[in-house]
């Protein structure tokens, strides 16, 4: 074999490995899946996320961003709700990706890439919309800066399509977050 066939069955394997399997999805499970779990704020640190839901203007007041624990994969997530605990309520979760996670990382979240990566969002009257039941367009959320480390900031925008279990569909967009790492 030559450097040149070596190199491109090098670089396939690669982004095969990138593709984190999506390929290999199994949609037959997700009616069988457990509920997402919704992260609750402990110590907001005037973290905020505020979007459009359909016609309104949703501001999450309690907001921050946790780290794993864990080595691989790495995990973020984004979560908040209303002052007093209760809804509405935002979840953001994302396993890394061979890219990390970076300034300029645009996550692209629907049923094919639950449970690695998924949003949910709960509204004031409690019915949960989340890109767990979204079959096409993605849901995205991009990251404008981010500093991965305890006190570190995440910055970014969000908007995309999403759907309740029962089929109820709700358009998010001008979609924004500021949150800090509490851990």
């Amino acid at each position: 074999m030559n450097k040149i066939t070596l190199t491109l069955i090098t670089a396939v394997g690669v982004l095969a490995a990138a593709c984190k399997g999506m390929d290999a999805v199994d949609f037959a499970h997700l009616a069988d899946e457990q509920p997402i779990k919704t992260i609750v704020p402990v110590n907001p640190n005037n973290g905020f996320i505020t979007f459009k839901a359909g016609n309104a203007t949703v501001n999450i007041d309690l907001a921050q961003g946790l780290r794993s624990a864990d080595v691989r994969p790495r995990t973020l997530d984004i979560a908040g709700t209303a002052k007093n605990g209760g809804n509405p309520k935002f979840t953001f979760h994302a396993e890394e990706s061979i890219i990390g996670f970076v300034q300029g990382v645009n996550i692209g979240n629907n049923n094919a890439t639950y449970p690695a990566d998924y949003i949910e969002y709960t509204d004031a009257s409690g019915v949960v919309y989340s890109s767990r039941y979204v079959n096409d367009d993605p849901f995205y959320v991009y990251f404008s800066s981010i500093a991965y480390i305890q006190g570190g900031t995440l910055n970014g925008s969000f908007s995309g399509k999403l759907q309740s279990a029962t089929g109820a569909q709700l358009n998010v967009k001008e979609g924004v977050f500021s949150v800090v790492f509490s851990n």
